[in-house]
């Protein structure tokens, strides 16, 4: 977490969330994507495109990410790109996120636009009320993401649990979708590359 750090979010306004550095805003899965992509740091090496050595390379998570987000179980899918600029205020990133089409079988959402803090760990974030649910998101040293959403609108959705990695110029999400009620589960992801 990032103790007490007030976070920008589109509204234009800096609100801290339970004394942690985190935003209020609108977003979907790959918003984590996004805000996953935007982690901090200068890194020593690098193996498998990631640094080594514990500190995040903000760099390598810096500039327009395009591709798609396919829902494999029902054979769904739209375009996504992310866009990341290094933030003007220390320790924080610009992130713009669209996915196209009709993701989590709603209309196509607006793009997400935030300002995310970051250290040298990464992020730890929870984003409540965006038009998806609630986000919580890690993103570590290594370009590991992990998170999940829940209070997704529309009832028919209990959850969506995801994990993924940048790896080079490349970011895989996997996700699965848990459905109300007991109505099973889908799978998907979500790949974009670095332009």
């Amino acid at each position: 977490m990032f103790g007490g750090k007030a976070v920008e979010y589109a509204g234009g306004a800096h609100k801290p969330w339970k004394e942690v550095g985190c935003m209020r805003g609108s977003g979907w899965l790959a918003l984590v994507v996004v805000a996953a992509v935007v982690v901090a740091g200068c890194g020593g090496g690098v193996t498998n495109g990631g640094p080594v050595g514990g500190i995040f390379d903000s760099t390598a998570w810096e500039g327009t990410w395009v591709g798609q987000w396919t829902n494999t179980t029902f054979s769904s899918t739209g375009p996504a790109t992310i866009a990341i600029a290094e933030g003007l205020v220390a320790g924080t990133a610009d992130v713009n996120f669209d996915m196209d089409g009709a993701v989590f079988g709603q209309a196509d959402p607006p793009a997400v636009q935030m300002t995310v803090a970051y250290d040298d760990t990464g992020i730890d974030a929870q984003v409540n009320g965006t038009q998806l649910g609630d986000l919580a998101f890690t993103i570590d040293a290594n370009d590991n993401v992990q998170g999940s959403f829940t209070n997704v609108p529309g009832g028919g959705i209990a959850r969506v649990d995801f994990t993924g990695q940048r790896n080079g110029n490349t970011i895989t999400i996997n996700y699965t979708v848990t459905f109300a009620g007991g109505g099973g589960t889908a799978a998907g992801n979500l790949v974009v590359t670095k332009q």
